[in-house]
């Protein structure tokens, strides 16, 4: 390949050529709705992520313990008199229970070695009606692990 700075190599720039023109899936959707349609779509997913925070500090026993960063945050259930092992495995059988119901979809991680429960708002089809089950779910799986 030629060193020259302003050689321009269309093979990885173009759909006709061999490579992908990685920019196409970005492109055609901002050329069709326009860039507002996605401003108002990340501000809303911001907004559930956030609603979803609020929502759950109301739940006797949940920790928020990574506030929503984008649209991600992070949470566990807490119970005085359990150890961590224990506090893991209910926070475990409650994901499992919120995702047995198959209305939506929580996943975990583990952080500085605790087990952890996230809510990711990423969908274009998620909006407030899909927030409001999820927390009726989780609230419903914490009262079945009593």
């Amino acid at each position: 390949m030629p060193e020259d700075p302003d050689f321009v190599d269309y093979s990885s720039v173009s759909p006709e050529l061999s490579r992908d023109f990685r920019g196409l899936r970005v492109w055609l959707p901002i050329k069709m709705h326009g860039i507002g349609a996605f401003r108002r779509a990340l501000d809303e997913k911001l907004d559930l992520a956030a609603w979803a925070a609020d929502e759950l500090r109301r739940v006797p026993g949940v920790e928020i313990v990574a506030e929503p960063q984008l649209s991600l945050l992070a949470f566990r259930i807490v119970r005085p008199g359990l150890d961590d092992t224990a506090l893991d495995d209910l926070n475990r059988r409650v994901m499992e229970a919120v995702n047995a119901r198959r209305r939506v979809y929580v996943t975990s991680t583990i952080a500085r070695g605790r087990f952890l429960i996230r809510i990711c708002v990423l969908s274009f089809r998620t909006h407030l009606d899909r927030m409001e089950l999820a927390i009726e779910d989780i609230r419903a799986a914490i009262e079945e692990q009593k």
